[in-house]
């Protein structure tokens, strides 16, 4: 029987659930508003957390990544191996962003994320995942450079505190 590689749709999936578990902090998100691609920078409105028709601007103004090397040998691996080996870790570098990001703003704070475009390449390797009003991208490429494939996760994602966005 042939060995079933993991794929990015799969990973995707795993590592945005994986993040959510790990963040720590209280998310006031708009989990109901999905956005499109957005670059950093971008202004977003979202509803004001415990409203049903406020809303607030948030600045898309970090991007939180990190990327590992795999190998093929990797990529058939026991999903559930996979995942403690490279997607738990990597989720919590992800997660402890966010968590400082939120920590920093102070209770009350609106976070906000949406997806960076996809890079242009083959779309079996790359995916955007949405859980929680949380945008994942994740893409794999092989840098032939190094002779290596290379995971690549990143989250776009912008904290406001409404005192704050209501004075601008």
């Amino acid at each position: 029987m042939t060995d079933l590689i993991i794929g990015v749709d799969a990973i995707a999936k795993a590592s945005v659930n994986t993040m959510r578990e790990l963040i720590k902090q209280p998310l006031n998100v708009d989990a109901c508003t999905q956005f499109g691609p957005h670059k950093p920078g971008d202004t977003v409105e979202v509803r004001k957390a415990g409203t049903e028709d406020e809303t607030i601007s948030v600045q898309l103004n970090t991007v939180a990544d990190v990327a590992f090397a795999v190998t093929s040998e990797d990529l058939t691996l026991p999903f559930n191996d996979f995942r403690d080996k490279f997607i738990v870790p990597a989720m919590d570098v992800l997660a402890k962003n966010i968590d400082r990001s939120m920590r920093a703003a102070g209770q009350g704070a609106q976070f906000a994320s949406a997806p960076l475009p996809l890079p242009v390449v083959d779309e079996r390797f790359c995916a955007v995942v949405t859980l929680d009003g949380i945008s994942l991208r994740v893409v794999e490429v092989f840098d032939i450079a190094r002779c290596e494939t290379v995971m690549a996760f990143d989250v776009l994602y912008g904290v406001a505190v409404a005192e704050q966005a209501e004075a601008a």
